[in-house]
């Protein structure tokens, strides 16, 4: 990938948590007007975990910028993610959440001593809503990563598990046409 398309990456890439760093700017100014005690305490200190969710966005571009290896998974990622979604004669499209999701947990993913390994993010939408994409992308960035660093690695990368037999189903095939 050349220097240019490289940099191009990264400024679309950092769109993302720019963009939401500016509206929680927007929303931290309307917090200070809250004159409830307890709403306004609650309010910032979901901001801060809203700040912190856009620092981990940033460490995630900036990890793809400056390393080769994940660069090139999350590309591949990319690359099998819209294979993945001509299954439904779609051509790959983030959603915001997607991608945030997917770049807020890069850096965990590609270091194991990373403090946020231990984190749990929650992905909380309606069906139909883009869940299935956004994990998606990251086991396939995990699988790629980890053939990348060490072309012996072998083995089981995620576990998947659902509650409905429909689910089941239709994800594996998902899962499936992804690997």
């Amino acid at each position: 990938m050349s220097n240019s398309n490289v940099n191009d990456l990264i400024e679309l890439l950092s769109s993302i948590p720019n963009a939401y760093d500016q509206w929680l700017n927007d929303v931290s100014v309307k917090i200070e007007k809250i004159n409830n005690k307890r709403l306004n305490l609650t309010a910032r200190e979901n901001l801060k975990i809203c700040k912190k969710a856009v620092q981990r966005m940033k460490e995630g571009v900036s990890l793809i910028e400056n390393d080769e290896n994940t660069r090139y998974a999350f590309l591949l990622s990319n690359i099998s993610m819209d294979r993945q979604s001509k299954w439904k004669n779609n051509n790959l499209t983030w959603r915001p959440f997607q991608i945030g999701f997917f770049l807020m947990n890069i850096s965990s993913v590609a270091n194991p001593a990373h403090p946020e390994r231990n984190l749990l993010d929650l992905l909380w939408f309606p069906t139909g809503g883009g869940k299935t994409e956004a994990y998606l992308a990251l086991i396939a960035f995990s699988i790629f990563y980890r053939r990348l660093i060490n072309k012996n690695a072998a083995g089981v990368t995620a576990f998947m598990r659902y509650t409905l037999r429909l689910l089941t189903i239709q994800q594996f095939q998902r899962a499936s046409l992804l690997i």
